[in-house]
């Protein structure tokens, strides 16, 4: 195993920018690595994943690079006033990696992971670029912008720097619920699991979507169980999660 800190310069953001790339010692020959891009949630950053060790023991068991971009407080979003981290994130990272790394851009080796705000970019980059990945995972998503920023009005200055007006929001790529509803019958989405604690504050907003998704969504699943927005109910379903990648990758 290989841990590389990285400085960047970034295209997409006109700026230099930070990431972490974990790469497996059991991979070898020319064969392109399968990946997993693990993104941070609000008040984390790309070091997040790898202060919690126990969970990266785990990664360390898995032939596949995992990728941990920094992304502020951008929720992953080409902002209305900041830079464009989801076109970052999506388009531009990917294609670096696969020159420096031989990190594999092809949709069956390309997992996508993510807790919170990074759930949320989870199910955003299923939704948008389906045909580009295998499977993905959302812990407590942030999945109702709309009705963050009712119950969240502190943060509306914030909320419009990254996704404008509420009327701009409602019809954008970074409104899931209308990315879901906008999906044609005919796209094959990716394998999505969705987990949420019982005692979250997001509950409900995961509750909301959990319902649209079961009706629009063929391979979607949604977990629940007690727990609150933390690591005591992340670090379980992270196991699943890298397990449920082992058997995708020995399938």
């Amino acid at each position: 195993m290989a841990v590389s800190s990285l400085r960047i310069f970034s295209d997409s953001l006109a700026l230099h920018i930070e990431l972490n790339v974990w790469l497996p010692d059991n991979v070898s020959g020319e064969k392109a690595i399968p990946v997993l891009y693990l993104l941070h949630g609000l008040t984390d950053d790309h070091n997040g994943y790898l202060l919690h060790s126990p969970l990266m023991k785990y990664v360390n068991e898995m032939p596949v690079a995992v990728v941990m971009p920094q992304v502020h407080r951008s929720y992953y979003t080409d902002m209305k006033q900041g830079g464009k981290y989801w076109t970052f994130v999506s388009q531009e990272l990917p294609q670096k990696l696969k020159q420096w790394y031989r990190i594999s851009d092809k949709p069956e080796d390309t997992f996508v992971a993510g807790l919170s705000m990074g759930g949320y970019a989870a199910l955003k980059w299923a939704l948008c670029y389906p045909h580009k990945i295998k499977a993905a995972w959302a812990l407590s998503p942030a999945v109702d912008i709309t009705d963050m920023r009712k119950r969240m009005p502190e943060r509306e200055e914030e909320f419009q720097w990254i996704f404008g007006s509420i009327s701009e929001f409602e019809t954008s790529e970074n409104n899931l619920f209308h990315l879901l509803r906008q999906t044609a019958d005919n796209v094959t989405l990716p394998a999505m699991k969705q987990y949420c604690g019982r005692q979250d504050y997001l509950y409900e907003d995961n509750k909301r979507f959990q319902e649209l998704a079961e009706a629009k969504w063929g391979n979607y699943e949604f977990y629940e169980s007690d727990g609150e927005h933390d690591w005591d109910f992340w670090y379980p379903n992270f196991e699943h999660v890298f397990s449920e990648i082992k058997q995708y990758l020995h399938h």
